[in-house]
């Protein structure tokens, strides 16, 4: 059965904000399934790169699973952006479609995930890749306290694995940094970029 992607504009606002830079960037959409429908309730930055390159940072992923071993009931869709740098250094075509290795990297996730979607954030569209070719659909903003409810939880699984969240502004990465023993949990949070017109 295809599944339908339900993407709240204010996080398709953060996506198509991530194609602004040079660099490319990824991370996972936390999304709960309900009848075929996968709405997807947050966005969690996992790393920057170059144009061309990401890979994720180990301790924003360590994070990621924690969180899944506390809350199963959530599934994930990975995303990267292919950038305007991107574009301008390795040709148009990446603003229309994955990369050999963007694929060959969802192969390899589906062995081991068979529920597995990537997504792809260009200046032109937006992109998913799985076996049973997902829909996506927008829908209006979420309200406030999901959002929060979903934050908070993260924060949850950093801080019981002595893990510190940082800022992930692209241009102002602060990354992650291990916590102090006993040190109070700082939650840092920034608000979304816009999409450009």
């Amino acid at each position: 059965m295809t599944r339908t992607i339900v993407l709240p504009k204010e996080l398709e606002e953060r996506l198509y904000g991530l194609i602004q830079t040079r660099e490319e960037s990824n991370g996972i959409l936390l999304y709960r399934k309900v009848q075929g429908h996968c709405f997807v309730e947050h966005l969690f930055m996992t790393g920057i790169g170059t144009e061309g390159n990401v890979k994720a940072f180990q301790e924003r992923m360590n994070v990621v699973n924690e969180f899944f071993r506390a809350h199963p009931e959530y599934k994930y869709i990975k995303f990267h952006a292919h950038t305007k740098g991107t574009i301008e250094k390795h040709g148009q075509r990446y603003a229309r479609e994955f990369s050999s290795g963007d694929r060959a990297g969802t192969q390899e996730q589906l062995r081991h995930n068979p529920e597995f979607i990537a997504l792809l954030v260009t200046p032109e569209t937006i992109l998913l890749d799985a076996p049973d070719n997902p829909q996506l659909r927008t829908c209006p903003s979420l309200p406030k306290f999901m959002h929060e409810k979903v934050q908070r939880k993260i924060n949850e699984a950093a801080e019981r694995i002595g893990i510190r969240l940082g800022n992930f502004d692209l241009g102002r990465f602060s990354g992650t940094r291990r916590l102090a023993r006993r040190r109070p949990f700082e939650v840092h949070k920034r608000a979304p970029r816009s999409r450009p017109r």
